[in-house]
């Protein structure tokens, strides 16, 4: 990722972004193209009741918030605090196990700690 200044505002490009513009620059016809990217504040929130049960559906690194959620209830649970969260059932999926999966041992340990309640994964290009 790449940091910059644009109209005195810092904005991030990254993986995506950047290829993008590269592509908008080598076109020669779009020269004096621009790309502007926006963002918004999200609504992404955790449970407002304590106990909720909440289900999470995430694809490859679409996991974060879930992550972020987790690792609350994780800390809440050690510091012997009520939670928002209630039973956590995760519905992941990528590619390859193997290759795509690098929350594995993570998740396997969110389970152990009953911080995860209910892991389903779906890999889309291994073979049954």
């Amino acid at each position: 990722m790449k940091a910059d200044r644009i109209d005195g505002a810092r904005w991030w490009f990254g993986l995506t972004s950047s290829f993008l513009i590269e592509q908008m620059n080598s076109e020669p016809n779009h020269q004096n193209s621009s790309i502007r990217f926006s963002f918004q504040k999200s609504n992404f929130e955790e449970p407002i009741a304590d106990n909720t049960n909440v289900f999470m559906v995430a694809n490859s690194t679409g996991i974060a918030p879930f992550r972020a959620f987790l690792y609350n209830k994780q800390t809440e649970a050690q510091k012997n605090l009520t939670s928002k969260f209630g039973k956590m059932t995760l519905l992941f999926g990528c590619r390859h196990r193997d290759e795509d999966h690098i929350f594995n041992e993570e998740l396997d340990e969110l389970g152990s700690q009953n911080i995860l309640t209910a892991l389903f994964e779906a890999f889309s290009r291994d073979e049954v």
